[in-house]
């Protein structure tokens, strides 16, 4: 949705300004940062499932001193 949105009028007013081969390097562009995001949402994924899983679900209760 938000290609269609935004995509449509940048493309064709970037064109007319800048010509077809600024075009790409503008697409280009955002497919990078995109593929970046993705990415980093899938590291940030591991690393918080493997943080979980490392943690005890219970921690063990403190023995009481021996007296």
């Amino acid at each position: 949705m938000f290609s269609v949105l935004f995509f449509s009028p940048s493309v064709i007013s970037d064109e007319k300004s800048y010509g077809p081969a600024d075009v790409v390097m503008i697409l280009l562009s955002y497919m990078i940062a995109f593929g970046v995001v993705v990415h980093l949402g899938a590291v940030a994924g591991r690393q918080w499932n493997e943080r979980r899983a490392a943690a005890p679900a219970n921690p063990p209760e403190q023995a009481e001193p021996v007296r």
